[in-house]
């Protein structure tokens, strides 16, 4: 767990991840920086699932090209546990198959 962009990316560059679980509102970095440096960092297969309140459609479409996979309202947990079986199991079929 990070508290900010800052630290998430500081994590990242010290240890590999299958998924990030990204809120949209950072406290110290726009979600859309620390996005960049998630790419740089790391290969395609690291499944990225952005919580926000609400997302403006042109910033979920820039996020989804620096590969966010999914979106969810950050006040529907049940929703946001279901995305992350799902993109931890894409994962796992993913090593499965390198």
């Amino acid at each position: 767990t990070a508290w900010g962009g800052r630290e998430a990316v500081q994590i990242l560059r010290q240890a590999a991840f299958d998924l990030v679980l990204l809120d949209d509102y950072l406290p110290d970095l726009t979600s859309e920086e620390v996005l960049r440096q998630l790419r740089r960092l790391t290969d395609s297969t690291l499944a990225i699932v952005m919580q926000s309140g609400a997302l403006p459609d042109e910033l979920a479409v820039r996020y989804a090209r620096l590969g966010v996979r999914f979106f969810t309202d950050k006040h529907e947990p049940e929703r946001i546990v279901e995305l992350v079986r799902d993109s931890l199991s894409r994962c796992s079929l993913l090593a499965a198959n390198c």
